[in-house]
């Protein structure tokens, strides 16, 4: 009995060196081999000074470039974030009078980096109250727009959630990629371009055909506007969904065209199927011209 209870518990070592997460966490990322050397935005070009190991780069020059890049534009980031302290607060060790902030050390952060979230430290400012001052720079690294729009690029190549951390290239350590991440992006990037579609403004469009027809969609009716202006361009005008193609529906759709800045004192011609609520849009426009 003690034999197999030891050889149960050798085993389920066995399987757990095996499977055993590496020690570095993704968010902590590697270290850094290179430094900031100088870091001079006072002029209108920037000046940078990074010191790498290029004995290094020049041992293994295909893959070392790579590596090195992706360290450089991390180096950099927090380059630029030293650099908005020292505007803010004056040279380190300075004793600046009226002083309104202090540094208050430093702690781990991110920033949105190659289609991931990728570590850096980032420098934490107070005021005199005590409450954190936030840094506009680290602000802009950190915003998932660029994320939004790596994610949305991809999928619309035909990745799937589950295969995207598979589909970005090996340019750096990052997290953030995971299944349920991608999802959530891309979730508030397509609901962000449907936004921009449906909500934005029709006056300044030389339109003279529009086409009114019902759509169906993975289960969904759609009633959709599309219009034709003097050039030959085509532009979605709008759509509204629906349980079927109803009066109700296309009514409610003109009424969105309207409030949007279709002109009502215009000519328009227009192209429908000859259905029972397409009719009654046709009936609504010329009721409202």
């Amino acid at each position: 009995m003690i034999l197999k209870t030891r050889e149960t518990l050798c085993r389920r070592a066995a399987v757990q060196g095996v499977y055993r997460k590496s020690g570095r966490n993704s968010r902590q990322g590697r270290s850094l081999r290179g430094r900031i050397v100088g870091f001079d935005s006072s002029r209108e070009n920037a000046t940078v000074h990074l010191a790498l190991p290029v004995a290094e780069l020049v041992a293994n020059l295909q893959e070392g470039l790579v590596d090195f890049a992706a360290e450089a534009g991390v180096l950099l980031a927090q380059g630029c974030l030293e650099d908005e302290v020292r505007a803010l607060l004056g040279a380190r060790y300075l004793r600046t009078p009226n002083r309104q902030a202090s540094r208050w050390g430093s702690e781990e952060g991110y920033m949105v980096f190659a289609g991931r979230k990728v570590p850096l430290v980032r420098p934490r400012v107070r005021d005199a109250a005590g409450h954190e001052v936030v840094l506009e720079r680290y602000r802009q690294l950190r915003s998932e727009r660029g994320l939004q729009q790596d994610v949305t690029r991809r999928m619309l190549c035909g990745v799937s959630a589950r295969d995207y951390s598979k589909a970005l290239d090996a340019f750096c350590d990052g997290y953030g990629v995971d299944k349920s991440s991608v999802s959530r992006h891309w979730k508030a990037a397509s609901a962000a371009r449907l936004r921009e579609l449906v909500e934005r403004p029709l006056g300044h469009l030389d339109l003279v055909v529009i086409i009114v027809d019902g759509i169906r969609f993975q289960g969904f009716v759609f009633v959709v506007a599309l219009g034709l202006d003097s050039g030959g361009r085509k532009h979605i005008l709008g759509l509204w969904e629906g349980a079927t193609e109803n009066a109700t529906v296309c009514k409610m759709l003109l009424g969105d065209l309207v409030a949007r800045g279709l002109r009502v004192d215009w000519r328009y011609l227009w192209i429908i199927d000859g259905s029972k609520s397409q009719n009654c849009f046709a009936r609504a426009w010329r009721a409202r011209t």
